[in-house]
């Protein structure tokens, strides 16, 4: 239990600082570093116990490999109006420009305490196999991949960017997203993979 508490600890302390906030701009634009690009994605999860789930977004290509994480509990992105917030991290990537994917997205969750037993923690990959070329200067919007953790895990990339851009101007204070283009990958994903600790 000790390990497991250490993990969510450790992957919560991550979560906090992985998600980069934008540092380049031009005027109220975001812009990219000399050199490099930048992605704009959202990783969102639901799961049957949300007070630890997690999930790990992976892209990779050109010799790069960067990763996302989210904490159902401890991240949101700000949607607009009454709308509700989604549980997830909204992150800004900058790679060197050439061709990449979205390897899949990882996740786990633990069953709640029932008596004495001590819970099972259920951990799943879904490959998304998301291909997407990167140009050097280019303020790209990848979409949202939602991960359902569950029995039957599922993931998904969804164009969320009303409420993404949303979060982009009121919490990283970025008032002009014009310059962000827009383009949300089609997954290719397998099968998803699960087991039981």
């Amino acid at each position: 239990m000790l390990k497991h508490l250490g993990a969510l600890l450790c992957v919560s302390a991550l979560a906090a600082c992985a998600a980069p906030r934008p540092m380049q701009m031009n005027g109220e634009q975001l812009a990219a570093a000399p050199l490099r690009g930048s992605v704009i994605v959202a990783v969102t999860l639901d799961s049957l116990n949300p007070d630890n789930a997690r999930a790990i977004l992976t892209i990779s290509g050109n010799g790069q490999q960067r990763q996302v994480y989210a904490s159902e509990a401890l991240n949101f992105i700000r949607a607009p109006g009454n709308t509700p917030d989604a549980r997830g991290e909204l992150a800004l990537v900058e790679l060197p420009p050439g061709d990449y994917r979205i390897e899949g997205v990882r996740g786990e969750w633990r069953e709640p305490w029932i008596g004495a037993m001590e819970p099972m923690w259920h951990y799943i990959n879904v490959p998304l196999n998301a291909a997407f070329h990167l140009n050097e200067g280019e303020v790209l919007y990848l979409g949202d991949v939602h991960l359902s953790l569950n029995y039957r895990p599922t993931a998904r990339i969804t164009d969320q960017s009303r409420r993404d851009f949303n979060h982009m101007n009121s919490v990283w204070h970025v008032p002009d997203t014009s310059n962000v283009v827009v383009k949300v990958p089609t997954a290719q994903g397998a099968q998803p993979t699960a087991s039981t600790m």
